[in-house]
């Protein structure tokens, strides 16, 4: 396992190896179609981190008083195979030493790599995807851990019961027909109604964000947008929401900063990320 120092890190994020709460970047960026960009997101994301405060009027909270470390990003192989291995055990790593990791992508595959990690280290987690897609195919492009299959694979290691999908307003056939039959919940809105929110709070929970689950205009950098979507402000309440939860880990994929101009998608990914650290750090 090899890490590259981040230059720079993390807003605020501390120069130390060992913290209760954990960032670290995954490049992976194999079998992103139609737009291919997220190996440069978590360099970039760093870099705008810069341009936010280190706290969150919000939460009157500051990532200056956390014990926060940045990893840095992972160096990964070309093959991806070989790189769901070096992610699956960085991923165990980390999560086996923190409190709350934030795994920072990357395509969506790398989920792949850090529920096997979560399969050895907390077998009875929940999932929850914030996604526009919904991700369940068998295979894409021939490609069984395609950023297309991610639902799916994750669903082969964990109980069905134990997985909903947010924000969903795409997917193919083949996805919708895999969800309803193995009776995944899936809802275009990010809503919960406060029996499971309580219910969630007897299990471990881990969140993968595709921060394509935003609408375009908000978050144009990402390789497949799909509008309407969520706004930015209905996002974080959603994440607020989860205030009390066991989250033990998070990760962000599918920025892609060839296509954002502006980096307004990295600035709202670096938000995101602030206020994740602060609520469950």
């Amino acid at each position: 396992m090899k890490l590259i120092l981040p230059k720079p890190p993390f807003l605020e994020a501390q120069a130390k190896t060992e913290a209760p709460v954990l960032l670290v970047g995954f490049p992976l960026d194999i079998t992103t179609s139609f737009r291919k960009g997220t190996a440069l997101a978590p360099k970039k994301i760093r870099e705008v981190s810069d341009s936010l405060e280190s706290y969150s009027p919000r939460l009157a909270k500051d990532l200056c008083n956390l014990e926060f470390a940045d990893w840095g990003t992972l160096e990964l192989p070309e093959s991806l195979e070989d790189s769901l291995k070096e992610i699956a055990f960085c991923a165990q790593k980390a999560l086996k030493s923190s409190k709350f990791t934030f795994f920072l992508g990357g395509e969506h595959s790398i989920t792949i790599g850090i529920a096997q990690a979560l399969k050895k280290v907390e077998p009875s987690t929940n999932f929850i995807f914030l996604d526009a897609h919904l991700d369940a195919r068998e295979s894409y492009l021939k490609e069984k851990n395609s950023h297309a299959s991610v639902l799916r694979r994750v669903a082969e290691m964990f109980p069905q019961s134990e997985i909903m999908a947010l924000g969903i307003r795409s997917g193919s056939q083949e996805d919708f027909k895999f969800v309803q039959e193995k009776r995944i919940y899936y809802s275009e809105n990010l809503f919960l109604p406060e029996k499971t929110l309580n219910l969630l709070k007897q299990k471990p929970l881990y969140l993968s964000l595709d921060i394509d689950v935003l609408d375009p205009s908000v978050a144009p950098g990402t390789g497949n947008p799909e509008p309407p979507g969520v706004n930015f402000a209905d996002l974080l309440e959603f994440l607020y929401s989860l205030r009390g939860v066991n989250l033990i880990g998070m990760d962000l994929v599918e920025v892609s900063p060839p296509w954002d101009e502006s980096d307004r998608t990295a600035i709202a990914a670096a938000k995101i990320i602030r206020e994740t650290l602060l609520l469950f750090g």
